[in-house]
């Protein structure tokens, strides 16, 4: 996700990895500044929400996720989602949840770089 429209710096690069198969899907959203009607003003942590069997199926996959952005409130919002995603899908306590985000980091398969 990115603040708006004017700020997707590697739109180019995403679309070489769709192009290639090396990416097999993107999703983008902009927290504000959408004024057309393709683009999708809402947060990275409502999508998170909303695609959240997604998400699921791609963590338990093997799939690689990398978070970058500020921790205070993307961060924090991220982590949230992620954890109640886990808990529902995954049918697990808050610290099983925890735990396998835990694992997940621990194999380099959730890697995340935050700072405001």
């Amino acid at each position: 996700g990115y603040r708006n429209p004017q700020d997707e710096v590697y739109k180019d690069l995403f679309q070489e990895a769709l192009d290639s198969g090396a990416l097999t899907g993107a999703k983008v959203v902009y927290s504000s500044g959408c004024s057309q009607p393709h683009q999708r003003c809402m947060l990275v942590s409502e999508l998170v929400r909303e695609e959240s069997e997604n998400v699921w199926e791609h963590l338990e996959s093997g799939g690689h996720t990398y978070l970058c952005g500020g921790a205070w409130h993307f961060g924090a919002a991220i982590k949230a989602e992620l954890l109640e995603l886990v808990q529902e899908h995954g049918n697990m306590e808050f610290e099983a949840a925890q735990e396998y985000l835990r694992m997940l980091s621990d194999q380099g398969r959730l890697s995340a770089d935050l700072a405001d």
